[in-house]
C-alpha cells in the first residue's frame, strides 16, 4: 500500500475524528500515541523496513471535541 491511503482515526470512547494518512498514522503508532489493530495484511515498505498498515487506529488519550471546536468559534 502506499502512503498516500488514509485511516481511520478515533477517539480513546470509539468517536470518529475523522482520517489520517498512512505516514501519520504509521508515525502516531512509532510514536506510541494511538493503539492500532492490524487487522489488514497490507503492508508498507518504507526504507526497506515492512510496516503493517491499520485500517482504523484508536487514540490512546481522550481528545475533548467539543471544547475544541468552542475555542475556535
Amino acid at each position: 500500500m502506499a502512503l498516500n491511503g488514509r485511516v481511520l482515526l478515533l477517539n480513546q470512547t470509539y468517536e470518529p475524528l475523522g482520517t489520517v494518512s498512512v505516514a501519520r498514522a504509521i508515525i502516531m503508532t512509532l510514536k506510541n500515541s494511538v493503539l492500532s489493530r492490524n487487522g489488514t495484511a497490507i503492508a508498507c515498505f518504507v526504507a526497506h523496513d515492512e510496516f503493517p498498515v491499520p485500517s482504523v487506529i484508536r487514540r490512546r488519550t481522550y481528545i475533548n471535541v467539543r471544547r475544541r471546536r468552542e475555542a475556535r468559534a
